[in-house]
């Protein structure tokens, strides 16, 4: 479970910590190629949460507030290029951009997702995210994020309150 998985660290005082490592939980066969390649940051406010490619293995959204233990709280479902042989293709890189999620598959075609709120995302954590706008972006930098302070923003940490998200964030027991 650790090969071609994210290896996701807490900083502390300077101090990278293993937390956690994350693979898709989806089966891949022997002809499969479904290690992480390529993902980005999906900007929700107070939550850490990452788009991830992982070749044939399709695209995971990732929340890793929890660091300890990460989640996959949505999917796209790739296929295999040859089931009867290794082959390169696949989702090779993923990119929230601007209100969406566009997944590069088989190096020639662009994949163009919106979220939308399940159990794990309310529509107001979606519409916080779509308070950010990138002019240009290279997720190699993975840019800082800012949200505007309004009602919108707010509404998202509310439900995030109500679900009980923050409170270990914040260091609180309920």
């Amino acid at each position: 479970m650790n090969w071609g998985a994210d290896a996701i660290f807490t900083l502390s005082k300077g101090k990278l910590t293993l937390a956690s490592y994350y693979k898709m939980p989806a089966a891949q066969t022997d002809f499969e190629n479904c290690v992480a390649h390529n993902g980005s940051l999906v900007p929700i406010p107070g939550r850490d949460i990452l788009v991830q490619s992982w070749y044939q293995g399709g695209i995971s959204m990732v929340d890793f507030t929890d660091a300890s233990h990460p989640v996959e709280i949505a999917y796209f479902g790739s296929r295999s290029v040859d089931p009867t042989k290794r082959a390169m293709g696949g989702q090779w890189s993923t990119y929230w951009y601007n209100g969406y999620i566009y997944g590069f598959g088989d190096c020639a075609r662009v994949d163009v997702f919106k979220m939308v709120p399940n159990k794990f995302i309310t529509q107001a954590e979606i519409d916080a995210s779509n308070q950010v706008h990138f002019d240009e972006l290279n997720v190699q930098n993975q840019p800082k994020v800012t949200w505007p302070a309004n009602f919108v923003v707010a509404h998202a940490f509310l439900d995030q309150l109500t679900r009980g998200m923050l409170f270990p964030r914040l260091g609180w027991r309920r």
